[in-house]
């Protein structure tokens, strides 16, 4: 009776790499997918109008104007009360909702830090970093990547853009300047056609 021959051992690794490469490759596709479905923020879709952000929003309270092009008609901005500055783990001032036009267009949510007597690092550039890291992992490299540095007063200026499928994210890092601050930016926002 002849017996079956075994799995060579080399096939046997191979198929388990090949295995292991496969995933890797699906993982990837995954977050680029993943990446492209922004459309809004936190349950507000773009184009939404104020009176849609009240009802999904019970703390939803009117701020203040900006006006962004004087040929235009100010934006508006809104706020929440009861909302957390969270933002993938950062946590921000504040987020505001901006509305043109009554429809909801964009978010920006700012970090002021300071240098303390131990500290090396503001949670401004903390927060910079960990979400420059974050989304490079989620939506690949940023489409425009700048540092400056600004010599009268050695300040470091650090700008992050991805492009992700109707939307733009820009994160853009403020080094401390003559009163010891700093300022992180996030924004998230529709991008024109």
């Amino acid at each position: 009776m002849k017996t079956p021959n075994p799995i060579p051992r080399y096939a046997l690794i191979i198929g388990i790499v090949s295995i292991l490469m496969m995933g890797e490759i699906c993982s990837a596709q995954q977050s680029i997918r993943r990446g492209e479905s922004i459309n809004g923020f936190r349950g507000l879709k773009w184009g939404n109008s104020v009176e849609e952000a009240s009802n999904l929003y019970d703390d939803f309270i009117f701020n203040k104007y900006e006006i962004v092009n004087s040929k235009e008609e100010p934006s508006k901005i809104y706020i929440r009360n009861k909302e957390h500055g969270v933002i993938d783990n950062v946590v921000f001032d504040g987020i505001e909702y901006w509305f043109k036009n009554n429809e909801f267009y964009q978010i920006k949510a700012i970090l002021h830090s300071r240098f303390g007597p131990r500290t090396l690092v503001t949670s401004g550039e903390e927060g910079f970093e960990k979400l420059v890291h974050l989304y490079k992992d989620r939506y690949g490299e940023p489409m425009k990547n700048n540092v400056d540095y600004i010599n009268d007063i050695l300040s470091v200026i650090k700008e992050a853009t991805w492009e992700v499928g109707k939307s733009t994210i820009t994160l853009r890092y403020e080094g401390p300047k003559d009163n010891n601050e700093d300022r992180l930016l996030f924004e998230i926002r529709r991008r024109k056609n």
